[in-house]
């Protein structure tokens, strides 16, 4: 009778599994990253605001402004903002390399190295009186100098996240919307 423990084991994992998916969130309809897409490590930082979703959604748009970031609205989804197309060398008055590390085992200053291309997405959802908010920031390099023309994946520090969060809850606290302070929760 070899096959109760294996038995055992399966019905273990499989409670597992449905107790782990069953407490994660996921992200309802966020735009593919680029038309190019590519490598498949975007971390996805997530943010509760004790606020409605209009008034997170209202305050959105001035804070990327804030940090130099010109919001555009996607209409085929509802609650999403963002730039799909940051080309700029300094974000929220930072070098670009503070934001992402480019490559396969390079750090954040070599990240100046390439001409980067930022996709920021934040979707706006609303959970009963609160507010749930996805953020994803990756981007793609290509070198400066040489020829290489290939594109490589840079991905998120998460301190550009962290900003946006802290600006949401700064304008929702200034407007008195705000019922107590947000919370992250990142997921890679």
């Amino acid at each position: 009778m070899k096959r109760s423990p294996l038995i055992a084991v399966l019905l273990l994992a499989i409670t597992m599994t449905a107790t782990a998916l069953h407490g994660q969130r996921r992200a309802p309809d966020l735009p593919p990253v680029f038309d190019d897409e590519i490598g498949t490590g975007v971390r996805l930082v997530e943010a509760d605001f004790a606020a409605p979703a209009l008034a997170v959604w209202s305050v959105l748009p001035s804070v990327l402004l804030d940090l130099g970031i010109e919001p555009q609205v996607d209409t085929t989804r509802t609650g999403v903002m963002g730039n799909n197309r940051i080309i700029t060398p300094l974000v929220a008055g930072e070098r670009t390399r503070n934001f992402v590390t480019c490559g396969n085992d390079v750090g954040p200053g070599l990240a100046n190295m390439f001409r980067t291309r930022l996709n920021l997405v934040v979707q706006v959802a609303p959970e009963g009186e609160s507010t749930h908010t996805f953020i994803r920031l990756v981007g793609t390099g290509r070198t400066v100098i040489g020829s290489g023309s290939d594109a490589i994946q840079c991905i998120t520090t998460g301190r550009l996240e962290q900003r946006i969060i802290d600006g949401i809850t700064a304008e929702l606290t200034a407007y008195g919307v705000l019922k107590q302070s947000a919370g992250t929760a990142s997921a890679p």
